[in-house]
């Protein structure tokens, strides 16, 4: 929808530059459609299952490269043309960080690596590094090809490529009750990250510098996604009156709760009962008593 409005407008301007009213009349009675993107993600446990075959993987010289996809979209899940252009000297491994800049919008992406990948990543680029452009690239040309020369312009292996070997990760995995993932896309890869850390009250300036997005643009798609504990407390200062004593050992009905602040043993007498507010009393009650 984005691309075709941005072509809708560059349309009007020539129009309107060519002085074509009539043909830009015509155009002006296009109006976007709204569309709800529903957004797609696996949970942590389906990651985890991904993770674990990939670990596996690396145990078969031919399926390290995606292995090696796979833990790096598990990490930080970078845009796929990220991923096959990868350069070595985005880690550094004495800090267990990985850093680059996007090439979509320059954003700098930022990302811990966890304890237990690092054997398999140090591991992954001695292997890798055999190979021509190897020593620079993660996925260089020459290990997708039996011969291991660079016959493409290229030096690094296609998105496409990229693509079907995060495929191949997620169909060779089995869930703990015998199911397979979701068949989602890569970029889900990015709506699962976020998802995670969302789960577990982290701030959308959080997923913004591991993503490389704008902070505006992560809450806007995640936000109604996930009620965080700044929504919680707000609608508790909103409602003050929300909160309420259970009347378990009163006189009062068990479904008939109290909200907080009150006394429960104001103007209490010995048979529990409480009696009304001052502005309730009639003239009757007050001569009685």
């Amino acid at each position: 929808m984005g691309t075709i409005r941005k072509r809708v407008e560059t349309l009007r301007a020539m129009l309107r530059a060519g002085g074509r009213k009539e043909q830009q009349d015509f155009v002006n009675l296009w109006r976007p459609d709204h569309v709800v993107k529903e957004i797609r993600y696996w949970s942590v446990s389906e990651l985890d299952s991904m993770d674990e075959v990939a670990l596996l993987m690396f145990e078969d010289e031919k399926l390290r490269p995606r292995a090696m996809a796979h833990l790096l979209h598990s990490m930080m899940a970078p845009r796929i043309s990220d991923t096959a252009s990868f350069r070595w000297d985005s880690f550094d491994m004495n800090k267990k960080q990985i850093k680059f800049r996007a090439s979509k919008n320059k954003k700098l992406c930022s990302q811990y690596i966890q304890d237990r990948y690092l054997p398999y990543i140090k591991g992954y680029k001695e292997w890798v590094s055999q190979f021509s452009g190897g020593d620079e690239f993660l996925f260089p040309t020459s290990i997708a090809q039996k011969s291991g020369s660079t016959k493409k312009k290229m030096p690094h292996i296609s998105d496409k490529t990229i693509r079907k070997w995060l495929i191949k990760v997620r169909d060779s995995t089995i869930l703990f009750d015998g199911t397979k993932p979701q068949e989602l896309s890569s970029h889900c890869y990015r709506h699962s990250l976020a998802m995670r850390y969302l789960s577990v009250d982290n701030k959308f300036e959080n997923i913004a510098m591991i993503l490389g997005d704008e902070i505006a643009t992560i809450e806007k798609h995640y936000a109604e996604l996930s009620p965080n504990k700044a929504q919680e407390m707000a609608f508790h200062r909103a409602f003050k009156n929300s909160n309420v004593i259970s009347s378990e050992g009163t006189a009062q009905p068990e479904w008939l709760n109290r909200r907080r602040g009150s006394n429960p043993t104001r103007g209490m007498d010995v048979g529990g009962f409480e009696p009304p507010a001052s502005w309730l009393q009639t003239k009757r009650s007050s001569k009685l008593s």
